[in-house]
């Protein structure tokens, strides 16, 4: 197999595109279909205009999943470049044979970071910049309702934050669908569906978009949220009262771009992705408005320092503790069983967290219950190593045999929460009795 500096050599020795960050192009348009808001964007397609004012630059602006879904629907569309924060949104059109492996120069010598690759091995996808994931918070909020500030993933699923989370469907949102991912890859299967649930029974409400945290903590209705650094730190109106706080342990993932196999103006593609990894473009991400993690390796030490990030000696070179193509692979799994889970049963799994007591023998089964997943690892395993899965989108879209396996998690979330209210009521009548 190929090294990632031999597919980048090879095809730049075919294209002789290496150097396109800087020349003049046609006078063409470039359409870009991104996940980030205007406050990052508009920084680096207005700075690489200056540079091609011959190019007519054209920006989609999407959710991740709805970027994904776009591309798969509308092959026909012209799109040029794909730019967003999800690794698993990339591999999933790359599964699709919808990127194009380009010349790109490439700013760090290190493959992975913090266990995370940080460009595809078979050169489809280049990472730019790192991300940290974790929670943003509105301090007046938290203090108004005597909660401490979080440190560790499992701390949202503390007791203590019942109802004041708020959170984004992973159907919806690529960042949701990473913290999910990240969440189970990190904890396993068990365990990562466990204390999904338990957050999932703090939630106060479930929002359409990334965006709608924001919003919920900025108008004081939850206090907090698990979110990206970019958009916690996109500050001034309407979330200038917003705080972040990266969660350990620490999910540090590249936001990476792609060129599609459709583009119809590929050298422009190639100019824009290379200047993302010049040092012109990497110094712009350490703009205090921007507050993103250059994957140049001297930049990226000077911002982690800058943000008071600390990377694990064990989890700081080239091993990988995130798989994105394992996330690709379950990707609709993951999240029919999270909203069928989570979303579907909110206020069911919100009011019978509230009365299992922590450590309580006797709410034991239903804590159990509540806890285990729908389907068991090793089904996951069979459904995933089918396919039978991708592509599952709504009811109405599903297969036959889709909508079976869609109906067997539906079953057995229902069953468990059903079961464990059952021994929740039965428990109640018991003390009533005695008292």
């Amino acid at each position: 197999m190929k090294t990632l500096g031999q597919l980048i050599a090879r095809a730049a020795t075919a294209a002789g595109l290496l150097g396109l960050a800087n020349v003049a192009l046609a006078s063409e348009e470039l359409v870009v279909l991104t996940s980030f808001p205007p406050s990052f964007y508009e920084v680096f397609v207005e700075r690489f205009a200056q540079s091609h004012p011959e190019l007519q630059i054209k920006v989609i602006q999407r959710s991740t999943a709805s970027g994904v879904h776009f591309l798969l629907e509308r092959p026909q569309v012209d799109v040029d470049l794909f730019w967003v924060s999800s690794p698993d949104a990339f591999e999933l059109l790359k599964s699709e044979e919808q990127l194009m492996p380009v010349p790109f120069n490439n700013p760090t010598t290190q493959t992975a970071i913090a266990g995370h690759p940080v460009h595809d091995p078979e050169a489809h996808y280049y990472g730019f910049a790192f991300s940290t994931y974790g929670v943003a918070y509105n301090s007046q909020y938290l203090a108004a309702h005597g909660l401490e500030m979080p440190r560790q993933w499992q701390d949202l699923a503390a007791p203590g934050y019942a109802g004041h989370l708020g959170i984004t469907s992973p159907a919806r949102s690529g960042t949701s669908h990473f913290i999910v991912e990240a969440i189970l890859q990190t904890f396993g299967w068990n365990e990562g569906w466990a204390m999904l649930s338990r957050m999932g029974g703090n939630l106060s409400t479930i929002t359409a978009r990334s965006f709608g945290v924001l919003d919920g903590i900025e108008q004081a209705r939850f206090g907090l949220g698990p979110t990206i650094d970019f958009l916690a730190f996109s500050g001034g109106p309407p979330h200038d009262k917003i705080g972040y706080r990266a969660l350990e342990p620490l999910f540090l993932a590249p936001a990476s771009i792609a060129a599609l196999q459709r583009s119809q103006n590929r050298e422009a593609a190639i100019a824009f992705i290379n200047f993302l990894m010049s040092p012109e473009g990497q110094r712009l991400l350490m703009d205090p408005e921007i507050g993103r993690i250059p994957v140049d390796d001297e930049l990226r030490a000077a911002a982690l320092a800058q943000q008071g990030l600390v990377l694990a000696e064990a989890r700081s070179d080239d091993s990988t503790v995130f798989d994105a193509a394992l996330s690709a692979r379950r990707y609709e799994l993951v999240n029919i069983i999270f909203d069928e889970w989570v979303v579907a049963n909110r206020q069911a799994l919100s009011d019978n967290w509230q009365r299992i007591v922590p450590d309580a023998p006797e709410h034991a089964p239903a804590s159990a219950l509540l806890s285990a997943p729908p389907i068991a690892e090793a089904r996951a395993n069979e459904i995933m190593a089918s396919g039978l899965m991708r592509g599952a989108s709504g009811d109405s879209l599903m297969s036959e045999e889709q909508q079976a396996v869609h109906a067997e998690i539906r079953s057995a979330v229902q069953a468990n929460i059903a079961a464990a209210e059952a021994i929740l009521n039965t428990r109640t009548e018991i003390q009533v009795e005695r008292n």
